[in-house]
């Protein structure tokens, strides 16, 4: 059984961090991809731009939401609880999604205590949502660029490829228990 694996990077840094110089680019709607074959595994990395759209677009799966709406459902609801760790070892935390870079140290301070999260970023809940209503598992790994906080778009260019380069490997070795 081939197991088909997608990994959906916001940026080009993220995704050539994952596996660099293996496979090859193919091009599909709405994103290219690059896909890498393994026995019993094929893996396809989607670089689909920040933000929520295109991290739903990049799974090929979207739901619609009226402006003001809370898109993931109560907090914690276990519709958005990713799939069991399959023996990675790597850390478990709650993230939070948005629209919005964020640079306020005060508001990410609220929003985590309020949703009791660890994390900030723009496209695990679309990914998340897109997965859970096409019944697929699913997983975010995340490595920290900024503290969201007034310095957070300096330290997010600064940091980038460090970060990318870290999930990069996780998520290598993530791949590598699924069999």
């Amino acid at each position: 059984m081939t197991h088909i694996i997608l990994l959906i990077a916001a940026l080009a840094e993220e995704a050539d961090a994952f596996m660099p110089g293996q496979g090859h680019v193919v091009e599909a709607k709405p994103h290219p991809m690059r896909v890498i074959e393994q026995p019993r595994r094929q893996i396809k990395i989607v670089t689909c731009g920040l933000g929520k759209v295109n991290a739903a677009l990049g799974g090929a799966g979207i739901a619609q939401y009226r402006a003001g709406d809370w898109p993931m459902g109560k907090a914690c609801d276990p519709a958005f609880t990713a799939m069991p760790d399959p023996g990675s070892g790597l850390p478990h935390a709650s993230i939070i999604s948005g629209d919005v870079f964020l640079e306020c140290p005060a508001a990410a301070k609220a929003l985590a205590v309020k949703l009791n999260a660890q994390l900030v970023d723009m496209e695990v809940a679309a990914v998340a949502q897109a997965a859970e209503a096409l019944g697929l598992p699913w997983c975010a790994i995340k490595a920290v660029t900024d503290d969201a906080d007034c310095e957070s778009a300096s330290d997010f260019s600064a940091n980038l490829k460090r970060a990318a380069r870290k999930a990069g490997v996780a998520m290598e070795a993530l791949c590598l228990t699924i069999a």
